[in-house]
């Protein structure tokens, strides 16, 4: 339970007073508590659930804390990823290149198109199918804007339309899947 508790707080990411992330603050924070209490745990990306040492050596460019990662900046919603798995959901590209690319694919925004990337990589990451009725557990999870009926939709569209569907899935997604 102690866990769960702080997994979900760094998940959610830490702000100071201007609202501004602090991922590194707190991976410290919590790496140190953790050994403080003794605990054989260490942080893990929520997405790929790689801890941090394992990240450390599979990732070239990982500095050894999470990024946070927006969905909205007022107000202030995301998740904290490892930016492996940061980089993954956004096509590595800029955010202002995925709102383009969402306008041409008929979406409202670079958040339907990180939605469904992420979806595709849970799937991959807990070798579960693609399905409409994983979108409870997603919003949850991640602390998604959308709804649940918002997610639900975007699946079901992306699940009835194969070349639709293969837009979306190139073989970032499988990174480090195991």
């Amino acid at each position: 339970m102690t866990q769960a508790y702080w997994n979900e707080w760094l998940w959610a990411g830490i702000t100071n007073y201007k609202g501004q992330p602090r991922n590194d603050e707190y991976t410290d924070r919590l790496s140190a508590k953790a050994s403080k209490f003794g605990w054989d745990w260490e942080l893990t990306c929520p997405l790929c659930r790689r801890d941090i040492s394992c990240l450390k050596q599979d990732v070239s460019d990982f500095d050894g804390s999470l990024d946070y990662h927006h969905w909205s900046t007022n107000p202030d919603r995301g998740i904290t990823l490892c930016r492996e798995c940061h980089d993954i959901i956004g096509f590595d590209s800029y955010d202002n290149q995925v709102e383009q690319r969402a306008h041409q694919w008929g979406f409202r925004s670079r958040n339907d198109l990180q939605v469904i990337r992420l979806a595709l990589r849970e799937s991959i990451m807990t070798d579960q199918p693609l399905r409409r009725n994983m979108a409870e557990q997603l919003v949850d999870r991640y602390n998604l804007i959308q709804s649940v009926s918002e997610v639900r939709t975007l699946l079901e569209v992306v699940l009835q339309d194969n070349t639709l569907y293969d837009r979306f899935v190139d073989d970032s997604l499988w990174a480090d899947s195991g």
